[in-house]
Parts: structure tokens; sequence; C-alpha cells
């Protein structure tokens, strides 16, 4: 069922529109980098504080991990663990995510074939050469990148956690005959090892390959499926910690946010300050250590934000409503709208770019806060139908 605003935890609403607007703001920059020079500096401050501190992308893989996490620990304490569990998952995920997903990709489709193309034929060929029948199936990313509809990495990678975590839980349960409890760790072991033994490989084959610079190494290694399925793993664990040890969860909410911020920080700057060219001996820290480690400071927000409560009702709202509409949002912002606005009204002007901006973000806002209640939300409601009726107890998390 759809969540409520009874059953919504505000901290966690918090993190998710900090992504949202991270991820937004970075996206929007294409509006008006040529002129970024003549920004001022009270907006620069504001656009690196928000930018720079923690990667937007990252806040959504640990908190969707925590979230489905959440789901999942509960559904398999409580129900019997068979495919009905599996099946009621996979349905209320992908009634959530699918169906507008499926709507932009056509859109963008569309748009390119009849507007950013010479004709339909030709832009559909273009769009064949990029194998654009692996984006109805979450491949664009799964070993190599693609620039169409190019924003959709992230979400792929969501999708293919889905499916894989899932289903490795159940295995794990079924055939090791283990606890669920020890099932979950297990499995959240198993992915952040594989994980990170893919990204070594990968990186031990490019070796020789010094020329890579760090926007090359982000998308060789940042938007790979493959690559960042510990992403998410690391959002599962925080759900496995809250469910389990929720007195030692709580107790040190304050140390943990202390360790996070400074992680979040240093591994961020990390990776843009210290790394502007990665070379063979860095280059291995930077795949080993800063995706991982950035996912883990992320991770050890999440005592804190569970607990925040928030007084001001109309700053509560906005923060909700922003988190509500994120994933529209999410999947509007760049290929559509950015995409729309640089063909039609190129800036060529500092006035230009800031009239663009602002248009930009009174459609984003529009449009994704009416996706949202006239298309996501009854694509929620209709999901029921499909659901296998089982008593299960009411959720502490979220749904995203």
């Amino acid at each position: 069922m759809s969540p409520t605003h009874q059953n919504r935890i505000f901290g966690l609403d918090f993190l998710r529109a900090i992504a949202i607007l991270q991820v937004v703001q970075g996206h929007a920059y294409q509006l008006h980098y040529q002129f970024w020079d003549y920004t001022p500096w009270a907006s620069k401050i504001i656009s690196f504080a928000i930018f720079n501190f923690v990667d937007g992308v990252d806040l959504f893989f640990v908190l969707s991990g925590f979230l489905i996490g959440g789901i999942l620990i509960k559904n398999l304490e409580n129900q019997p663990v068979n495919t009905k569990t599996l099946w009621n998952f996979w349905v209320k995920r992908w009634f959530r995510t699918l169906p507008l997903y499926f709507l932009v990709l056509c859109l963008n489709i569309l748009i390119f074939c009849f507007i950013l193309s010479e004709n339909f034929i030709t832009g559909l060929k273009n769009l064949w050469h990029q194998d654009i029948l692996r984006y109805f199936f979450f491949t664009q990313n799964f070993a190599r990148t693609s620039l169409f509809f190019e924003e959709s990495w992230s979400l792929a990678i969501e999708e293919w956690a889905y499916l894989v975590i899932p289903l490795l839980f159940f295995c794990i349960i079924r055939f090791a005959k283990l606890s669920v409890k020890t099932s979950i760790l297990v499995g959240i072991i198993a992915i952040l090892i594989l994980s990170m033994i893919a990204r070594f490989t990968f990186w031990a084959s490019i070796l020789p390959d010094t020329k890579l610079n760090i926007w090359q190494m982000q998308v060789q290694f940042r938007e790979i499926t493959l690559f960042r399925l510990d992403a998410i793993a690391s959002g599962v664990f925080g759900a496995w910690a809250y469910f389990y040890f929720k007195d030692k969860w709580l107790k040190y909410k304050w140390l943990s946010l202390i360790i996070g911020l400074i992680t979040c920080l240093y591994f961020r700057e990390f990776s843009a300050l210290t790394l502007q060219s990665i070379k063979q001996t860095n280059g291995f820290l930077f795949v080993m250590i800063e995706n991982t480690f950035g996912c883990f400071g992320i991770f050890c927000l999440l005592p804190i934000l569970t607990t925040w409560k928030i007084q001001n009702r109309i700053f509560g709202k906005i923060i909700e409503h922003i988190s509500l509409i994120s994933y529209s949002m999410y999947l509007l912002n760049l290929t559509f709208l950015i995409g729309l606005i640089k063909y039609f009204f190129p800036s060529q002007s500092v006035n230009d770019s800031y009239l663009n901006l602002s248009v930009y973000w009174i459609l984003l806002i529009s449009l994704s806060s009416f996706t949202y209640y006239y298309f996501e939300k009854p694509f929620i409601a209709f999901r029921e139908k499909f659901l296998i009726k089982e008593k299960v107890e009411t959720l502490e998390f979220v749904e995203k």
C-alpha cells in the first residue's frame, strides 16, 4: 500500500529530498555552466555545499537498500519463506518503478526520433545502433555504459538489486538451512565481497591504460551494475542492524553521525580533489575504497535519521512532498526536460541561463507532482490486485 503521512519517517524523507535535489542541481549545471564565472559567490557556495558533501546517487542507493532491506526482513521473519513472499515483493517494487520508467523511456525515444533527429527513421536507426532494446531490460549499463537516457544507469542498478538480493536471501535460507538473521548477513557479506572483487578484476584488466582521468574512471566503475550492488547492500545491512540490534542502533546514533559526517566529507573530497588525474598507483585506492567507504559514511547517518522528528509542519510537508515526487523528478529532469530546454531555448547570455533555470525548476516540480498523483499513485493502488494475500505485520519502514 502507498505510504501515508502517519508511517513516514521524516529523517528518511529528508535524506531522499537532499539526494534528489543534489542530483537535479548537478544536472541543472548544464543549463548555465558556460556562465559559471558570472554566478554570485553566495550561489556558488550553496551549490558547492549541496553538490560536494555527498553523492546524491549513493544516497539513493543506501536509502533504497535500507528500505527494501527492512521490507524483506519483516516479510521473511513474519511469513513462510516461499515464492509467494518473493512474488509479492517484486510486484510491489515493480509496480512502483516500472510504469513511469517505461513511460519516460518511450517519451525520450519519441523526442529523439521526431525532434532531435533529421527524421524518425534516422533517429530510430541511431537508437538501434545504441542497443536501445537494452533499456527495456535494464542492461544498458550491466557491463558497459551508454549515452542515451544516461541518468537511467542508477535505476538499472536498483532494479537488478531488487531481483538479485531477495533471490539470494531466499536461496540461502532454503538451501543452506540457516536462520533468516544469519542468511541475510551472509548474503550481504557475499554481495560486498563479490562487488569489490569485480571492481578489482576489471581495474587490473585496464591497468596498462594510464590515460584514464577522474571522469572516465567514474564512468568505468561508478555506473556499472556489476560493480555497484554493494552500495545497495550497505543499506540492507543498515536495515539488518536496525531490526536485530535496535538498542545499539539507537545508543550509538550520535557517534555514528560523527563518523558518518567525517567519512562522507573525506571520501567525497578524496575523489573530487585528490584523484584529479588517476594513475596506476592511486587508481587502486579509488576503485577499492572510495565507492565502498562513501556508502559506509551514508550508512552511518541512518541511526540519527531514523529517529529525527520534525515539529515545523510546513517544513515537514515540503520535505515530504519532495520525497514523494523524487522518483518523477529523477526520471524527468535530464534527458527529457533539460534536453528540450537546451534544444528549444539555448542560453545566449547570463540572463537567459537564469531564465532557463527558473523555468526548469518550475516545470520539473509541476510535472513531477502531476505524474506522481495522476500516474504513479494509480499504479501503486492497482498493484494490490496482483498480490497473493497473506497477513503481514505493519511495517516500520517507508516504501520508496
